[in-house]
Order: C-alpha cells, then structure tokens, then sequence
C-alpha cells in the first residue's frame, strides 16, 4: 500500500477553505526586483538509495520579477469574482518564466515503447506573471499569482537532445535510446493561478512561525487540473512572503526577495493534492498517435526542505551595491503514482537560487 493512501482525495481542498474565516501575521513588505533559478531533478533525492532518470526527471526554470508597485484595479467583474474589494495595503508585480521539463520512463536503454511505463516528453515554455498581494485582515494576507505559458511538446522542446548530450558527456555508459519514440510535436498553452494565504497568531509569532494554505488550477491542453494543500514554516526571521514554490506548482514563482532581516532561515513541510483532468506527457497528443499509459485523477505531493537568505542591504550595513541579495532553498518532494501500473511512487528535489541587486 502507498504511503499517500492514509490521505484522502479532497483533504487538501478542506483544509484551505477551514483557513477562510481566520484573521489574524507580519506586513507584506517591500519586494526587490529578483533573477531566480529552480533546477529540479530525480537525482536531488536521499544520497544513499541509488539514482534513476524516470518519469518527471529534469525541470530548469528561469525566472524574473520586477519590485512591488502601486496594484493596479483590473477588471471590476474579475476584482469581484477574486474578492479584491476586501483587500489593503496592495501591491503588485509583473514578471516573466522561461522553462523546459523533461519526462521519460524508468527504463532508458530499450528503444522500442514500453506500453506500461510512461512516455517520453519534453515541455518548453515562456510566459508573464503577474502578482498581487494584499491584506484580508490584520494578520491575514493574500497573494493572486497568474501566469500564462505558451510553448512546445515534443521533439521541438529539446528535452531529448539536451538530456542525449549530458548523458553522452558525463554517463557515456547510460545514454537515453528512445527519445525517437517522444511524444510528437503539439503547441501548447497553459493558464495558471494561485491564491495563497499567510497566516500567523500575533505579529511577534509572524517571525517564527506561520502556516500558508493555497489553492489553483492550471488550463490549458498540456497540463489541467486543480490544486490545493498547505505548508507550515518554522524559522527564525521568516521573510513576509508566501514560502517556496516548484517548477509546476498552480503558483509556479514564490512572491519574491521581502523583508528587512539581515538574515532568515527557516524550514517547512508541506502537502499539495492534485486533481488531473489532463496531462499530456502521459495521455499523448491531442492530435495524433502516440504513446500513452491511463493517468490517475488523484496525485499526492508530501515535501520538506528548507530556505537561507541573506540581506546586505539593510540600511544600517551600508554594504556596496553591488553585493545581491541572495536566498537559496531545496525541497525534497514524494508523489504518489501518476499513472495506472506505475511502480512505486516518486521522489526528486528542487534547488532554487534567488538574487537581488537593491538600491536604496
């Protein structure tokens, strides 16, 4: 039996709406300008079990996001329909993500299909982001992240060709023989959204603790499906904004550098549940034949890790500008099976780095 099974479909979704009526934890702060990378890999696992590429195996994302402004009022039918009225103090940003995810079964070195293991796939996509954050009361704070990709499935992705190369370069012995069999090429669009909410008890209690439910959905003819889950953070000088997040996550870019601590470093643990209606690196695509394996509706994600900043532009340090901001965070994620016959469910890691360059 699973690990995952002990948690029932739906758990996740009762768990943030319990957090709805809740008031009371830090302000959300003034965000820098940030270039991030989040570089995620089966092989970022515990270091004494034995490494595979399989399934989700490879995700390298770029990612920039401007400094907090003034929010803008958007659409009044959609500032209805997202509770924007009940919001203060808000603020928003816009930015923008480059990524490419490769997917491929657990045996690499047959080159024929495996009908019972999962296709080989590559996503490349860019897009805008765009957040706003606000208050719903005096220690109950939201953010909105949308995000809009648009990219290739298939062939086109280079998913293929880049894992080929790294493999031909460092595990000559173990090179990938059948990315000829990948799914084939599709365009493809995903619409993101996320809301979170950060909650503490006091405003003292804000700079060591907090819980962050969330809530979303990605659309699109590559990935939909909705989400929702919850983390904890415990640390010392939590930064004020809304904890981290990974490459395919409804909120794929966190809320940023914040805060005005010369230091932070907290860790956290997490579970995410997942509806899927569609995924096209196991259905295949929408337009021709290919590979396939039966998706299963319900995906669990259980994570923990931890994140270091460290901020030298605290005033008081008159520390040069040229020296960044910087925050690095790793998280460790179990999911459960993805598909029907999958052996054993999956694990990999997420490594993101963050720098900012303020100037105040």
């Amino acid at each position: 039996m699973s690990k995952f099974s002990i948690i029932k479909p739906g758990l996740a979704w009762l768990v943030v709406l319990s957090f709805g009526r809740m008031q009371a934890a830090a302000d959300p702060g003034a965000q820098d300008a940030f270039f991030g990378i989040t570089d995620e890999d089966d092989a970022y696992t515990y270091p004494w079990t034995q490494h595979t590429d399989r399934h989700y195996t490879h995700g390298l994302k770029f990612s920039y996001m401007d400094s907090f402004a003034p929010a803008t009022g958007g659409p009044e039918w959609l500032g209805k329909i997202l509770g924007w009225d009940n919001w203060s103090a808000e603020a928003s940003s816009w930015g923008g993500v480059l990524g490419q995810n490769m997917y491929t079964p657990q045996d690499l070195l047959t080159p024929v299909p495996i009908p019972t293991d999962r296709p080989y796939a590559g996503w490349l996509y860019a897009g805008p982001v765009y957040q706003r954050e606000g208050m719903l009361s005096s220690n109950l704070f939201v953010e909105d992240s949308f995000e809009a990709d648009l990219g290739v499935v298939g062939p086109d992705s280079f998913a293929g060709n880049v894992q080929e190369a790294f493999h031909q370069t460092f595990f000559p012995d173990d090179v990938p023989q059948g990315w000829h069999n990948q799914i084939h090429n599709e365009p493809g669009v995903v619409l993101k959204y996320e809301r979170s909410w950060r909650y503490s008890p006091t405003e003292w209690l804000a700079r060591y603790v907090d819980v962050i439910p969330h809530t979303g959905f990605d659309l699109g003819n590559v990935f939909t499906w909705g989400t929702a889950g919850l983390t904890g953070r415990f640390g010392w000088n939590l930064p004020p904004d809304f904890g981290e997040a990974t490459i395919d996550s409804s909120g794929s870019v966190n809320s940023g550098l914040t805060g005005d601590s010369i230091a932070s470093a907290y860790v956290f643990t997490g579970v995410d549940e997942r509806a899927v209606a569609q995924n096209i690196t196991l259905d295949g695509s929408w337009f021709q034949s290919d590979p396939s394996v039966s998706q299963n509706t319900w995906v669990t994600d259980v994570s923990y890790g931890f994140a270091v900043r460290v901020n030298p532009h605290v005033p008081c340090l008159c520390a040069p500008r040229w020296l960044p901001q910087l925050e690095f965070a790793f998280t460790h994620i179990d999911r459960s099976r993805e598909f029907r016959g999958q052996q054993g469910d999956d694990i990999f890691g997420s490594a993101t780095v963050k720098l900012s360059w303020c100037v105040w």
